[in-house]
């Protein structure tokens, strides 16, 4: 047998692979999905909800005034991204070159930075209409 057939051989031999490891993936996903949906209905439900729907929009009517090396932090209602937390600063980092969906929230406009619990620099993309100048607790 040859090195060629040996190749061979253990090729057609990884042909069945177990997808065990998806399968407990996508049921992973799906109760986090169902535990989502669950809390969405939960606070629907809630009496306050248009109240924070419209105090939602308010805050992102507001168009900040943000410079590089700026202070920020995620106005009310608005953080798509779990760091960093409510309330905590963050620092403007670059604005991003246009995308090609003009206004989209979902498009990202600026880089922010925060230190996470190792001290560490980490980036965040998002849009500057999710941003205002931050609001330090002692003032």
């Amino acid at each position: 047998m040859t090195d060629r057939d040996d190749d061979e051989g253990a090729v057609e031999g990884d042909q069945t692979l177990s997808t065990g490891g998806l399968d407990d993936f996508y049921s992973m996903f799906q109760r986090e999905r169902d535990k989502r949906l669950q809390r969405y209905q939960v606070y629907v439900a809630n009496g306050n909800y248009a109240k924070h729907l419209t105090t939602a929009l308010k805050s992102f009517q507001g168009v900040p005034n943000l410079h590089i090396a700026d202070l920020v932090q995620w106005k009310t209602f608005l953080r798509n991204a779990e760091f960093p937390a409510y309330g905590a600063p963050a620092i403007l980092v670059d604005f991003l070159a246009p995308q090609t969906v003009q206004g989209s929230l979902d498009e990202p406009d600026v880089a922010t930075g925060y230190l996470d619990g190792d001290q560490d620099l980490q980036i965040v993309r998002t849009h500057s209409l999710r941003l205002m100048a931050w609001e330090s607790e002692s003032t």
